[in-house]
């Protein structure tokens, strides 16, 4: 059998396994590592290091108050499938003086005598994929629902803000 002298992994005969161990030595492999890496941790900046699932610090908890929705109208339609959507349009104000990166909201539906339907979801109407929502401003939002309760009043929901990050 010939050997092939362009085999790295075989050292020549005259130079034993000293060349061996200067070979492995020389392949790094950090470069290539640092190229693969580097531009995942760029793109992966401060902003998208904070989880909607960690837990509210009190500053965030004592800014839900000033999350407000307003303008609030249901429709209804139904699909190509026949299927009745409601849909909520609204409008979200953020009327304290910090931005906001993360906005969760609670929708209570309720029946006619005034009581939660056990139908209840949340929207997220400002993720931390979307621009800020900056004080003092107003940003239109739309959350769809297929399958909502019998014993609903036919009224908007009331929304009630639960998360945000600042």
């Amino acid at each position: 059998m010939k050997e092939n002298p362009h085999d790295l992994n075989r050292a020549p005969r005259s130079v034993g396994i000293c060349w061996r161990r200067k070979l492995k030595v020389r392949r790094r492999r950090w470069p290539l590592l640092l190229g693969f890496f580097l531009p995942s941790l760029v793109a992966c900046g401060p902003s998208s290091r904070v989880s909607p699932n960690s837990t509210s610090t009190p500053q965030e908890q004592a800014y839900l108050p000033n999350i407000e929705v307003t303008h609030a109208k249901m429709m209804a339609a139904r699909n190509l499938l026949g299927e009745r959507i409601v849909t909520l349009d609204a409008d979200i104000v953020n009327k304290g003086s910090r931005t906001v990166r993360y906005v969760k909201l609670e929708l209570q539906f309720m029946d006619l005598y005034g009581k939660k339907v056990v139908f209840q979801t949340s929207a997220v109407p400002v993720s931390t994929q979307d621009p800020p929502l900056k004080p003092s401003e107003t940003r239109p939002f739309s959350v769809s629902f297929e399958h909502v309760s019998p014993d609903w009043n036919q009224a908007p929901p009331r929304a009630v803000p639960i998360r945000v990050i600042f």
